[in-house]
Formats: structure tokens, C-alpha cells, sequence
């Protein structure tokens, strides 16, 4: 075994002939994914009439429509997000409402309480930081000074984190919420107890950015 570990070092691999196999198995799941991956698409195309909306909103703007989209279908998502600003057309209002108070703009939705109190999170950093409510100064930041500035928003969801960041950096992530995820498990895209940032990066690799996107909008049907 030791003879063996110095041939392997001096042809500079580093691992032990247990180690191979396990390198030799993970690309075959690169591989396999890949294949489902490419069949997918056409798949969910032929099945589904994918709605990838228009996302050209201001930063602070895709940060609460990210919210509203968050396990929820697009058509929920846009009724949500009329009714917030039908309800609060002065956002500073919503910014000092009770939880109570935002909830009926998520009615009918998932965790109307949880998407209350983040909304009101974005609009009070934003307000605290910039005295207003816009939040511009973000797409002119690397994608590493953008994720720290998002972490810096108590209770932002791993999702309206990403969503953001590929829109307003222009960076290539996939957004995926829980029910995505739990999706991708069930096609072996994933492994169950993946967060949603190791899914992303492990399959980004294998989509390409323009079609990140679509792919994520895809899944959501």
C-alpha cells in the first residue's frame, strides 16, 4: 500500500486507490444529471406554458416581489405583489404597520406571516440605510460586497437572497425556493438536506447563465 501511495504521488495524484472510485462515481453523477437536465426542459416546455415575467424593477422592488414568489406560482406572486402596493401606495406606511396589518396582501398564500415580516424587514434596512426607499447602490457592487450587504437584513430567506443577487449583480445562481428543491430531489437533481446555495452550485455548473432563468421558472411550474 505504501509502494502504491508513492507511485500515485509521483505521477502527482494525490489520492489512495480507495479514493478513486468515489472520483470515478462522482462523475458519473455529474454525468447523469447532466442527461436528466437537458431532457428536462423540453419536458416541462411541451407539458407547461412557462411565465418568466418581466423582471426589470428596481432593486429594493425585486427584493419584495422576490417575497411574493417565493413558493408561490407567478400569477400568486404578481396578485401578491399589487395587492402590497395597493394596500401601502406609501411604502413608508407599510414600513411602521403591525405584521397584522401586511398579512392581507399575502392572503390565500403560504406563510402570510413569514412574508409580513420580511417585507417590512427589507423596507425598514433600506429606510435605515439610505432614508428612502431606494437601493440602488447595489448593482454597482461585486457579487461578494452585494451578499454582504443582503446578509446584513435579519431573517432575508437563502431564496430572496439569491433572487436578488441574479438580478441586480447579474450574477449566475439559481434561485431556488423550498418547493424547487424539494422537485429537484425528487428527479435525483439533488440529495435531501442540501441547502439551497449547495444546489445551486452544484448544478449552475451544468446550466448555462442565460438560462438560469428559465430553468428556475421552469421548475416552479
Amino acid at each position: 500500500q505504501i509502494r502504491l501511495r508513492k507511485n500515485n504521488l509521483s505521477h502527482g495524484d494525490r489520492r489512495t486507490p480507495r479514493e478513486r472510485p468515489m472520483a470515478s462515481s462522482s462523475r458519473a453523477k455529474t454525468a447523469d444529471r447532466q442527461t436528466v437536465i437537458k431532457k428536462l426542459l423540453p419536458l416541462l416546455k411541451k407539458q407547461y406554458k412557462i411565465n418568466v415575467p418581466k423582471l426589470d424593477r428596481a432593486v429594493m422592488e425585486t427584493m419584495l416581489y422576490a417575497v411574493c414568489l417565493e413558493d408561490a406560482s407567478v400569477e400568486q406572486a404578481e396578485r401578491a405583489y399589487g395587492r402590497l402596493h395597493t394596500l401601502f401606495p406609501d411604502l413608508n406606511e407599510a414600513r411602521v404597520s403591525a405584521i397584522a396589518e401586511l398579512e392581507p396582501a399575502f392572503e390565500g398564500m403560504a406563510d402570510p406571516d413569514w412574508r409580513a415580516f420580511r417585507s417590512r424587514a427589507i423596507l425598514q434596512y433600506v429606510f435605515e440605510k439610505t432614508f428612502n426607499f431606494e437601493f440602488e447602490t447595489l448593482r454597482k457592487k461585486t457579487l461578494e460586497l452585494a451578499t454582504k450587504q443582503l446578509a446584513k437584513i435579519k431573517h432575508l430567506s437563502p431564496f430572496v437572497r439569491t433572487f436578488t443577487l441574479q438580478q441586480a449583480v447579474g450574477a449566475h445562481l439559481l434561485p431556488l425556493d423550498e418547493s424547487s428543491q424539494r422537485f429537484l430531489v425528487w428527479l435525483g437533481l439533488s440529495a435531501p438536506g442540501q441547502t439551497a446555495d449547495q444546489v445551486g452550485d452544484a448544478l449552475k455548473s451544468q446550466i448555462r447563465k442565460a438560462e438560469a432563468l428559465q430553468f428556475c421558472f421552469a421548475i416552479r411550474c
